[in-house]
């Protein structure tokens, strides 16, 4: 087989030279004040100065002015001056009009979101099954760049990382067209709607992107230099059984295995690379190869269940190792480790300009806490009177985080003759809510863990309360290792402490490295780790749900993520009561199991009484101290669980008027 290819069959790529009588003056579009965000993909929004919209990804921004649309849109000039590739897409090869001395080859692609996709498919014998064929639809523009920067990454599987055309950008025409005009169904265009809507990698710190159906979307990427299979086979360097061999073995054995599938894959879609003398290039006996065409590119069943399941016991390991200072060892210059009041932290700033302290040493907790991990739009609120919310990652990792209240005078009865206690404590700073909790946990009192601390990037600021100074003033001098330095605790920014979410019992009791089950798990999480069959699944959920109603108390709970099995001591296998049945945990707080009767008044106030009496043989009270501060644990027929000297169990949850005696 010869494997030389011509000249023709090779992109030149980037064209450096300012030879097209077309050189068009720098325009100067407007930037929007906010930042966007979608699968995981920031993005800088421009208004063009057609109305349009321009959305630059990081490998955009440094082309701005060859991608505005004048330079290759207005006028239909991709059509025009571009190349129409082969495919049953609209898609242009287009060499930009040269802007400051620079044209670049780009591929604009217009988005088929919303339109029929099944008799498209080919290939469907080997690479796509029925209820595949059924169900196919074409990406969204965001959630194809977001598929394409997982796949660029490796982030399952066998962790390869894929050579492909960069995401650049997405531009929006002002131009508003009817449904039939652009070949939608408003049915199947819902369906992106819905998944933006549900992005989990979305926090409050970038505005989500809302897709318009009457609009155009029109995916920008960078030209990739090559020759499809299908060139390949045309000019004969290439045979028909070789090219469906080369095919079947990146889908079967590169894609497949890293997590990823794309319904329509064929011979197209596969670009080889050419070397000197025009010869494709080879390493380890391979051909080396480039993927394009990402319109319907998914993650395979197994990615999506495992992906979440593996970063959450990566989690617990590395938080098993936190308080190891040579989990330290090769940690980013861009991170650094300080202390705070005794507590060690990993300290770095966030992609929206936040501050984050994660406690520990172990650098490779940080991105667990990135803002837009827990800042999500699907939350539970905890609290009716302050902002605490529970959030699941997509790291499958459940966690509270609470906004501070440092800085805010408590309220108390100004015509009282003796002060307030609370009013000349003042809210503790969340370093001093941490320190605390530490130091209790660290002398056996149950609590829930503290994880991290974070300040918001943008500025907060209100006059609408009576301000309480005085943590400012005590942490003057006190600064961030950074250049410039900033202040450690800021009147000008808010900030939030999150906690790992106690749900009945301390989900760190039994672990141990390389053990893939400790302590408790949930319904959902024993199936897919094949603990429970599909069957008892069901069964557990619909018996803890009736065991619950006859009780009256089946409203306080979610059951997906609230109902946990308890793991034998072997941790390989599920704990059951007397009766065959799966033991089963949930957690209430001491004012809402005395509201639903699960307490006595006489127990209630025992729990208060015995919980201040822990704090202080620790050298510590608590101001406020109330039932909505203790955690308790319950079976779902309301019976409380005890520890070993027989006391209701509970874990302290509320540090903010905390003080050492």
């Amino acid at each position: 087989m010869d494997n030389k290819i011509n000249n023709d069959g090779v992109s030149k790529g980037v064209n450096q030279q300012n030879t097209s009588p077309e050189t068009t003056r720098a325009s100067e579009p407007l930037v929007a004040d906010k930042k966007y965000k979608a699968f995981g993909l920031e993005y800088k929004l421009l208004k063009t100065r057609d109305g349009g919209d321009l959305y630059l990804t990081q490998f955009g921004d440094a082309f701005l002015q060859c991608l505005l649309p004048e330079n290759w849109h207005e006028g239909s000039y991709y059509a025009r001056h571009g190349q129409k590739l082969p495919g049953t897409s609209a898609v242009y090869k287009v060499p930009t009009k040269p802007a400051q001395g620079k044209s670049i080859d780009i591929v604009v692609k217009f988005c088929r979101i919303g339109r029929d996709v099944t008799p498209l498919l080919t290939g469907r014998s080997k690479f796509i099954s029925d209820e595949e064929f059924e169900n196919a639809r074409w990406n969204g523009p965001f959630e194809e760049f977001g598929h394409l920067m997982e796949l660029r990454k490796g982030v399952y599987g066998l962790k390869k990382r894929f050579l492909t055309q960069r995401p650049l950008g997405i531009f929006v025409p002002p131009e508003r067209c009817q449904e039939w005009q652009l070949g939608r169904s408003s049915d199947s265009f819902r369906i992106g709607q819905h998944l933006m809507e549900k992005d989990s990698t979305l926090g409050e710190d970038c505005d989500p992107v809302k897709l318009d159906i009457s609009r155009q979307y029109i995916m920008i990427f960078s030209w990739i230099k090559g020759i499809g299979l299908d060139g390949l086979l045309a000019r004969g360097a290439l045979s028909e059984e070789r090219c469906n061999e080369i095919t079947e073995r990146v889908y079967f054995q590169d894609m497949i295995p890293s997590g990823f599938k794309v319904l329509d894959t064929k011979p197209a879609h596969i670009i080889l690379r050419a070397g000197k003398n025009n010869r494709l290039l080879e390493k380890d006996g391979r051909y080396t190869f480039a993927l394009i065409d990402y319109e319907l590119l998914r993650r395979t069943d197994e990615h999506e269940k495992v992906y979440g399941l593996s970063r959450r016991s990566q989690y617990w390991q590395y938080i098993h190792e936190r308080f190891d200072e040579k989990s330290s060892i090769g940690m980013p210059d861009e991170l650094k480790c300080v202390s705070v009041n005794g507590v060690p932290y990993v300290f770095g700033s966030t992609p929206n300009g936040g501050k984050l302290w994660v406690m520990g040493y172990n650098y490779r907790l940080f991105d667990y806490f990135m803002p837009e991990k827990w800042r999500s739009r699907d939350r539970i609120r905890l609290s009716s009177r302050n902002e605490v919310y529970h959030s699941l990652t997509p790291d499958n990792i459940h966690l509270v985080y609470k906004r501070s209240r440092v800085g805010i005078l408590p309220e108390s009865n100004p015509l009282e003759d003796k002060p307030s206690a609370i009013v000349e404590q003042g809210y503790n700073s969340p370093f001093e809510e941490v320190a605390i909790a530490e130091r209790l946990r660290i002398n056996g009192l149950n609590i829930t863990p503290p994880r991290a601390i974070y300040r918001t990037g943008q500025k907060s600021t209100s006059r609408k309360f009576i301000l309480d100074d005085r943590r400012y003033q005590a942490a003057r001098g006190l600064t961030t290792p950074e250049d410039p330095p900033e202040p450690l605790l800021s009147d000008q920014h808010d900030y939030y402490v999150l906690w790992g979410c106690w749900r009945g019992i301390d989900p760190e009791k039994g672990y141990f490295p390389g053990n893939p089950h400790w302590g408790f798990t949930t319904v959902n999480q024993a199936l897919n780790d094949k603990l429970i069959s599909p069957d008892e699944a069901s069964s557990i959920m619909a018996g803890t749900v009736s065991k619950l109603q006859r009780r009256n108390i089946a409203q306080m709970f979610f059951g997906k993520y609230d109902f946990l099995l308890t793991f034998n001591d072997d941790m390989t296998t599920l704990k059951k009561d007397k009766n065959g049945d799966y033991v089963i945990t949930i957690s209430v707080d001491a004012y809402q199991a005395y509201y639903l009767k699960l307490l006595d008044g006489a127990q209630y106030r025992a729990l208060l009484h015995e919980t201040a009496s822990d704090l202080r043989n620790l050298g510590y009270e608590m101001l406020n101290l109330a039932g909505d501060h203790l955690i308790l644990s319950i079976n779902p027929d309301g019976s409380l669980m005890l520890d070993e000297h027989g006391r209701i169990t509970r874990s302290i949850s509320n540090f903010e008027l905390m003080r050492k005696l």
